[in-house]
């Protein structure tokens, strides 16, 4: 029922008419294969791909073994797991409506590595406790910065993609949105049965930690792949004299 909100929504909206490029009728695979190099090859968009596909592998496991700690590590139950998947669910509700009330797009690249970044950290607190009231403001905060990381990384996509080439890049968007938590949840559960609950958390932390690190020192590549300079002020530090509004890639 909570979709007739947005349908209603969606209905009104409309799009300003365009004159249309002339293009040839072309195959699905031809399409797909045009979109995915498009993404592949550009700057920004596939370094956000990247960290979201660290994300949904190396940020998810906690959530899928909460009924694990909640019974194993901090003895309480069912109990305690309301309290812990309540916390995360807070913390992202949280996160939604601080980043909802933004009335510019500008510094998104920031949200989303120091979301990543210490929704990491946070991951890491929460299980290397034995304490309750340790591990939830600890998944309060993942919860938050996992909202918001996801939040950023969709925004930029949707605005640094081409108009014409939007539609494919969100496609291939959600297939990573919904795929690799899916992948890093059966990697999660498998690894605990071997090596406990503690160390696969740890390790997916460590992988997102990876990607950021990887991200930020690519900051000012994709900030320059951004079609404006109010989307993005991540390379502001190292910005050139004379620099001139960036283009986006073309298919």
């Amino acid at each position: 029922m909570s979709y007739v909100v947005f349908l209603a929504a969606l209905a009104r909206i409309r799009v300003a008419p365009t004159d249309a490029e002339s293009a040839k009728q072309r195959s699905f695979t031809a399409d797909l294969r045009e979109g995915i190099r498009y993404t592949a090859t550009h700057p920004a968009i596939a370094a956000l791909l990247v960290l979201l596909i660290a994300l949904g592998i190396g940020g998810r496991p906690l959530n899928e073994l909460l009924p694990g700690f909640a019974a194993d590590v901090f003895h309480s139950g069912a109990g305690g797991l309301s309290i812990l998947a309540s916390a995360i669910g807070g913390g992202a509700i949280l996160g939604g409506l601080w980043l909802g009330h933004r009335a510019h797009s500008s510094g998104l690249t920031w949200v989303a590595l120091g979301g990543s970044l210490t929704g990491a950290l946070a991951a890491i607190a929460a299980v290397a406790t034995e304490h309750m009231w340790v591990a939830v403001p600890a998944v309060v905060v993942l919860g938050f910065c996992m909202s918001t990381a996801g939040i950023a990384i969709q925004t930029i996509i949707q605005l640094a993609s081409d108009r014409s080439m939007r539609g494919r890049v969100m496609g291939l968007y959600g297939l990573i949105f919904r795929g690799a938590p899916a992948i890093g949840a059966l990697g999660a559960g498998l690894a605990s049965a071997h090596f406990g609950l503690r160390w696969p958390v740890f390790f997916g932390a460590l992988l997102v930690v990876a990607v950021c690190l990887w991200t930020y020192r690519g900051r000012a590549r994709i900030a320059l792949a951004l079609p404006s300079a109010d989307l993005d002020a991540a390379a502001s530090s190292d910005e050139m004299p004379g620099r001139k509004r960036a283009i986006s890639p073309q298919p």
